[in-house]
């Protein structure tokens, strides 16, 4: 008879398949403040609370003793469930780990300390930031958000400061990001951690559209495994383990472009 308690951290379609994971061992609460999500019926409990409301969700915690915390395709979940893991030692990263990983501006200034490689790029946070770019093309993107939300190629100044304003009125920490165009392959890399030991899954080839939208320069379609050298490929590999220590990654699932 299961008489443990799992927390699932958002309830719309792409949690659908975890809920129903662990509800094979545990007895499952899904929170998610849409009352009429996908996963409401799924799940053992609903609770009718926004995923970014920590303290709330600690709570509940605390009161059911839970043998874990989890989520799946979305950022703002993962920062809710590693502050909580992190709270009650349930495995999960670290709350400083998620936040590094989440927000571009906390993640540059790791790349920084580490002596990462990474695109230049400028911290906008009012209109007069603005003047600090001279060159275009440039990348203007929300720094807290995912998915390609706000992202956009921005090819002259006349356009600059409307993009600007729409990334910023995404952006929940209202910082945005400009980043240099690099040119050249692009490759993802899969990588699978446990205990801080981390195993490459795959490096995969990547094949991009041009253009000015997020989807207009999206993936078209991918190549496993990628086509490097053994040298080539020993780098990129080096490059992920020292990415990865870097950010304090303890287990789970990273996905790295």
């Amino acid at each position: 008879m299961k008489n443990k308690h799992f927390f699932i951290i958002g309830g719309g379609d792409l949690q659908a398949d975890l809920v129903i994971s662990a509800k094979k061992d545990f007895i499952t609460h899904v929170f998610d403040y849409n009352e009429s999500c996908s996963c409401k019926n799924l799940a053992d409990y609903f609770h009718p609370i926004s995923i970014a409301d920590k303290e709330k969700i600690l709570q509940l915690a605390i009161k059911f003793n839970i043998a874990g915390i989890a989520t799946a395709a979305t950022e703002l979940g993962n920062l809710t469930a590693c502050y909580i893991g992190e709270k009650l030692n349930l495995g999960t990263n670290s709350y400083e780990c998620a936040k590094n990983t989440t927000d571009k501006s906390l993640m540059k200034k790791v790349f920084k300390k580490n002596n990462i490689n990474h695109a230049k790029y400028f911290i906008l946070k009012d209109e007069k930031d603005l003047e600090q770019i001279t060159q275009f093309p440039i990348i203007i993107k929300p720094s807290d958000r995912s998915a390609g939300r706000g992202v956009v190629k921005v090819f002259d100044k006349e356009n600059l400061k409307k993009r600007f304003y729409e990334a910023k009125d995404l952006s929940y920490n209202k910082i945005v990001l400009a980043e240099e165009v690099l040119k050249g392959k692009q490759f993802s890399v899969e990588t699978i951690s446990s205990h801080g030991k981390h195993q490459i899954v795959a490096i995969t080839e990547e094949y991009l559209r041009e253009g000015e939208f997020a989807d207009d320069f999206l993936e078209t379609q991918h190549l496993i495994p990628a086509r490097v050298t053994n040298c080539e490929k020993k780098f990129i590999e080096n490059e992920i383990m020292h990415i990865l220590d870097a950010f304090k990654v303890k287990f789970g699932a990273s996905h790295i472009e």
